[in-house]
């Protein structure tokens, strides 16, 4: 993880994730709802909080 710096964690905390619409693979593009909005921000806020923690240590050393 090293090569993903504490910004980039940051942004999608900050813009991306609060403004996620859609889900896209290479399958096509699933339009979410309201609740799929929710559940996807309850997933990943947790993991990119630690991923911001983590990268900034790795930063510090």
């Amino acid at each position: 993880m090293p090569e993903i710096s504490s910004y980039c964690f940051s942004y999608a905390k900050a813009k991306q994730l609060p403004s996620v619409h859609s889900l896209n693979t290479s399958y096509g593009e699933l339009e979410l709802d309201e609740e799929m909005k929710a559940a996807i921000k309850e997933a990943l806020l947790p993991i990119l909080e630690k991923r911001i923690d983590e990268s900034f240590h790795f930063e510090a050393v």
